[in-house]
């Protein structure tokens, strides 16, 4: 069930930088320092400290991986009392203590961590102090417009619902059935039904400048400009407003030729044609290679008709470029035998094998073989970008809906251990789940630590443990444990009963 449902993310590979945080890059790192912190138990561990511009990573110094990470701005409280440090152990150490204290979507979590010297724990309070700042000031900057925010998400998933798509593309057809009608009678409506026909072909205009306008709000900026259907949208609606503008203007007569092109907008809003579509444009460069080698077999044999039937015939052969277009009539098959080649024949009805040679080889290798060989290229890539096209589809599935299937709080993490090869995979794969979840290294995990290092994991949807859910869990390994206890017990005895008896 796990495993069908689209969406849990699993990762490709599993591993801790999958799962929880990858190392920062040695030119990420603002400060990098080895200090101790507390565990569960009162035990010091020793961690590396690594300062980024929005985190704080605890490092493991014996494995080089990241244990815990902090975000900057889930900080609430960056505090040190060097007043108050003490003696450890026996008394010859002295640490210098200082406390983060983060507030994240779990709840609150303390980080106490220590120094063994001042200028040390000073040097990393400041700079601690001042990236958070920092990172405060750029989540402040991203808030300041909230109410824009919310307007431009409710905007783009009202735009992108399948109602107002397929209101846009009723609009674009509708208008194209409009321009149709308009060309047929250009020379007889001149009247009322003239003036009608130009004031909706304006309307239209309109609509599709406020529907690109709304679309521009919507996805801005990168998300609007990368895909290739609304850069087309804003060709074609620009020189519509041209010439609506400019209408009376001879220099942009020729722009009102861009109407007819607003019904290629109706592509990219309707799957079927955008894959047909998507398909046309990969098979550009095999389909090219192909024409290029066709071409060249036209050009061979356009140079050997030319100085072979040139002198004859003048008219289809007098020139390269006369027999070039002479030999793509023959490619395309257009009455090549009855209007041409028996007419080169020296005797009505008499064959000429030279002739007969020339032609049928030309027809053979480009005709039967060269352009097929261009269909199944287009065929192969017509395949492909409907598989793309799908694979697109299901992302966007994914990602729009993805969050609203949960069914258990650990699914996201179980699906990463469903896929597996062996038993020996998959015991290493607990194993590696469990180090990045005991970060004291204490081989226990009670529920701040669970639920801490649980929604640190970067699996969607996240992972958000409440203690009822925790307090069950428990209870119910209890019940598990206990029957697993009688069982091993009844299968004793009845091991026992059976040697006994010689059974």
């Amino acid at each position: 069930k796990m495993q069908q449902d689209e969406s849990i993310f699993v990762p490709e590979q599993f591993n801790r930088e999958k799962l929880l945080c990858e190392m920062p890059r040695e030119d990420d790192m603002i400060l990098q320092v080895v200090v101790q912190k507390l565990g569960c138990g009162g035990k010091w561990l020793d961690r590396k400290i690594v300062l980024t511009e929005d985190k704080l990573l605890l490092i493991s110094t014996t494995e080089d991986r990241v244990t815990e990470y902090v975000l900057l701005t889930e900080i609430e409280a960056i505090s040190s009392d060097f007043q108050k440090s003490f003696d450890i152990a026996l008394g010859s150490d002295r640490f210098y203590l200082f406390e983060v204290v983060s507030q994240g979507e779990n709840g609150k979590f303390r980080h106490v961590l220590r120094a063994n010297d001042k200028f040390c724990c000073e040097n990393i309070v400041k700079t601690l102090n001042g990236l958070y700042l920092l990172a405060k000031k750029r989540e402040m900057r991203r808030k300041e417009f909230p109410v824009i925010g919310r307007l431009q998400r409710n905007t783009r998933m009202i735009y992108d619902s399948d109602p107002v798509q397929w209101i846009i593309a009723l609009c674009i057809f509708t208008n194209f059935i409009l321009n149709a009608t308009q060309a047929e009678l250009q020379s007889s409506a001149d009247g009322d039904l003239g003036v009608v026909l130009n004031n909706s072909d304006d309307f239209f205009t309109i609509v599709f400048s406020v529907e690109l306008g709304i679309n521009m709000f919507a996805h801005w900026f990168w998300p609007f400009f990368s895909v290739g259907w609304n850069l087309l949208d804003l060709f074609v609606v620009t020189l519509s407003l041209f010439t609506m503008v400019y209408n009376g203007s001879s220099a942009f007569n020729s722009l009102r030729l861009a109407r007819a092109f607003r019904v290629a907008r109706l592509f990219g809003r309707m799957p079927a044609l955008r894959a047909i579509v998507n398909a046309l444009v990969a098979s550009v460069s095999p389909v090219l290679n192909a024409l290029v080698v066709m071409l060249t077999i036209m050009c061979i044999y356009a140079i050997l008709a030319t100085f072979t039937f040139g002198a004859d015939f003048p008219l289809w052969f007098g020139s390269f470029s006369r027999s070039l277009f002479t030999m793509f009539q023959v490619c395309t098959g257009d009455g090549w035998v009855s209007s041409l080649v028996r007419l080169m024949f020296p005797t009505p009805g008499e064959l000429d094998p030279r002739i007969v040679f020339f032609f049928v080889s030309f027809v053979i290798l480009v005709g039967l073989v060269v352009l097929q060989i261009i269909v199944a290229v287009l065929l192969d890539s017509f395949v492909a970008a409907v598989e793309l096209e799908r694979e697109m589809w299901r992302e966007a599935r994914k990602t729009a809906y993805g969050n609203s299937h949960g069914h258990h709080p650990l699914d996201p993490v179980l699906a990463s251990l469903a896929h597996f090869d062996t038993s020996s995979d998959l015991s290493t794969r607990i194993q590696t789940l469990f180090e990045l979840l005991d970060v004291d290294g204490s081989q226990t995990l009670g529920f701040p630590e669970l639920q801490d290092g649980l929604s640190r994991l970067k699996v969607t949807p996240k992972i958000h443990l409440t203690q009822s859910w925790f307090t069950s869990l428990a209870a119910r390994r209890q019940r598990a444990s206990w029957l697993c206890r009688r069982i091993s017990t009844s299968l004793r005895k009845a091991v026992l009963c059976a040697a006994t008896t010689g059974c």
